[in-house]
């Protein structure tokens, strides 16, 4: 913005956009930035809070207690703020720990924002992530079986 931008923060959220030449009001805390940039909140749309991100966390998802999982989520959660993320749509939760956890305010700390799905709706053998599927073998059914009937006898009852 030419000229520069006065952005006035009241409890940690804007509260108003101004030309730079506008004089702060008294009683605020200036910090000047010049050359500086603000960035909106950012939102992360598929996050799995109840994973840590490293090698195996998939194979060790079910031995964490319930003390062990809200640390993991509270990290994930810590993670995604330092990076600029203020908002995080948990899609992979595990026996409802990201809900238990929303709803018990856990930690009293700043995290982002969290939009949860709860654990997934499926049957125990239906997941299968489609990078990890191999897809089926041709199969040749070769010339007509003389057993099996034939169109014309399945199609005409008598």
């Amino acid at each position: 913005m030419p000229g520069g931008a006065l952005v006035l923060v009241d409890d940690g959220r804007i509260a108003g956009v101004e030309p730079g030449a506008v004089p702060a009001p008294e009683d605020c805390q200036v910090l000047d930035v010049p050359g500086g940039t603000v960035l909106p909140g950012l939102v992360d749309a598929h996050v799995h809070l109840c994973a840590d991100g490293t090698d195996g966390t998939l194979d060790r998802i079910g031995e964490a207690g319930h003390d062990a999982m809200a640390a993991v989520i509270e990290q994930s959660l810590r993670h995604h703020l330092a990076a600029g993320v203020t908002t995080v749509r948990d899609l992979g939760d595990r026996r409802f720990a990201v809900l238990d956890w929303r709803s018990s305010a856990r930690g009293g700390g700043v995290y982002p924002a969290v939009v949860a799905a709860g654990p997934p709706i499926t049957s125990v053998a239906a997941i299968v992530p489609t990078w990890a599927a191999k897809p089926p073998a041709p199969v040749s059914c070769g010339p007509p079986c003389e057993c099996a009937p034939s169109a014309a006898s399945t199609s005409s009852r008598s």
